[in-house]
């Protein structure tokens, strides 16, 4: 398979992604909040019969910076075999991996 079209929730609205095998799709957005600032991050790599979602998010604020990130996966085949909303069938991800780094919890020993 050399493209793949699946739904991602993306800016408050169902969104149509479509991947090339050999070119990934990206997404990403930040902007200042009332404490500091937040950010989104997503990729997405077709290779094979399987997608790869690499995500992360974040940001700062008076509790200090943090950054949540991991990575899904999906067979072509489940796409659209996942949770529904308004008409829309997303794909069934399956978490990989994923991991949270608290630079201040971390400093202090949690």
């Amino acid at each position: 398979m050399n493209r793949a079209r699946f739904w991602t929730f993306t800016n408050g609205a169902p969104v149509l992604v479509t991947v090339r095998e050999g070119a990934p799709a990206h997404w990403r957005t930040a902007h200042p909040t009332d404490e500091g600032y937040h950010f989104e991050s997503v990729s997405w790599v077709l290779r094979g019969d399987y997608i790869t979602r690499h995500w992360s998010s974040g940001g700062r604020d008076c509790d200090g910076p943090i950054e949540y990130y991991g990575q899904d996966r999906c067979h072509v085949r489940a796409l659209r075999a996942g949770p529904d909303s308004e008409g829309v069938t997303y794909p069934d991800w399956r978490r990989i991996s994923e991991r949270v780094h608290d630079v201040y919890a971390e400093r202090m020993g949690y």
